[in-house]
């Protein structure tokens, strides 16, 4: 009988809809988490004896490290041959590597899931690029979530017959239009982390540009981040403060009400200048599954996930003159980008349906 358990660095974190999906549907016997040494099982540790103790495994780990991942090795394997799990997913490549050795010892296979900066991130590529060979080695299979990621892998060592091209999906039933026909576009949206590889300041750029011959037009922010302070500068700098509101941290149901709510979906996405990069943003397949037409950028999965001309329209990176002609464009256009978004639906529903993707991942997994 196959016994999976999912690892992840974070337990339910708000950007990660992925790995909440992901968790949700293939319903694993057990989810571990905890940082990048994943030790936590619901409330409970992987630990015994005095390392049980939080305050004692934190000083261990930070002045004994090599003594710190010999336990943590011999007591992860533990709990995997304990409860006989024969199949692991483990969410990012660096995750991977801190557990590689405990899922060797207890001989149990396991799928590494790339998701966005473990592949591009510059300082983990050097810090990780030996490391990912071994781990291409030892794993059984490897995810990449977009066309870039996947020769990104190959670049670094993994190799083609364990490399598996698996999208993101959208649960089709939860985002989906709504029976609004859009005849003026006045609410723009972005949901996603305020970091650099979203560049919400290039976004602001072009929202500026297309505010100021169309002064109705209001863009709506949803989430947090480090360049929250640098967003919120920008705006009353600029005399924005009436037309950008900035809505935080949303649960999963109201992010689809905004979905449903807005016009247009945009997003600038760039390669940052510490190389991160996006894998395939889940909240443009969800825009998308709800009908919206997107303006974004040629970048990462998105040129996957949006269809340039016919579900959206793509910009360069960093290029937000051209962005804001694009969302203009839009704005004196509402039948055109009323069109985009029932073809972003249909392309949604045959490339990014949520049960499909699950299916092929576990297919992934188990085969």
């Amino acid at each position: 009988m196959s016994r999976l358990l999912i690892a992840s660095p974070n337990n339910n974190s708000f950007s990660e809809t992925f790995i909440r999906n992901q968790t949700k549907g293939l319903q694993p016997d057990f989810l571990i988490s905890g940082g990048w040494y994943p030790y936590k099982v619901e409330n409970k540790t992987i630990f015994e004896g005095y390392l049980k103790i939080e305050l004692l495994r934190g000083f261990v780990k930070r002045y004994f490290f090599q003594y710190y991942k010999k336990k943590y090795d011999v007591y992860l394997s533990r709990f995997i041959v304990k409860h006989q799990i024969t199949h692991a997913l483990i969410h990012y490549g660096n995750t991977a590597v801190h557990m590689k050795e405990a899922l060797q010892i207890s001989n149990c296979n396991f799928t590494v899931h790339f998701h966005g900066f473990d592949a591009f991130y510059h300082q983990i590529v050097k810090d990780y690029k030996k490391k990912y060979i071994e781990l291409f080695q030892a794993s059984n299979k490897i995810v990449a979530v977009s066309k870039d990621m996947y020769e990104q892998l190959v670049l670094l060592g993994a190799p083609k017959d364990k490399l598996f091209l698996q999208p993101y999906g959208a649960d089709l039933t939860l985002f989906e239009p709504s029976e609004r026909i859009i005849t003026k576009i006045e609410n723009l949206l972005f949901v996603g982390r305020l970091t650099a590889k979203k560049s919400p300041l290039l976004l602001l750029k072009a929202f500026k540009i297309a505010n100021s011959k169309f002064p109705n037009v209001t863009l709506k922010i949803v989430g947090d981040g480090e360049l929250l302070n640098q967003v919120e500068e920008f705006i009353k700098e600029n005399g924005l403060k009436d037309s950008v509101k900035l809505l935080g941290v949303l649960n999963p149901t109201e992010v689809r009400n905004q979905l449903q709510q807005c016009d247009l979906f945009v997003q600038h996405s760039v390669h940052a200048q510490n190389g991160d990069s996006e894998g395939t943003p889940n909240t443009i397949i969800e825009a998308a599954a709800c009908g919206k037409a997107i303006v974004s950028t040629f970048h990462a999965g998105i040129k996957e996930a949006v269809a340039n001309k016919i579900t959206g329209l793509l910009v360069n990176e960093g290029d937000y003159e051209a962005m804001a002609e694009k969302i203009i464009y839009l704005i004196q256009n509402p039948q055109i980008c009323q069109e985009m978004g029932q073809a972003g639906r249909l392309h949604t529903e045959r490339n990014y349906n949520l049960q499909n993707t699950l299916t092929a991942l576990k297919e992934i997994i188990f085969s």
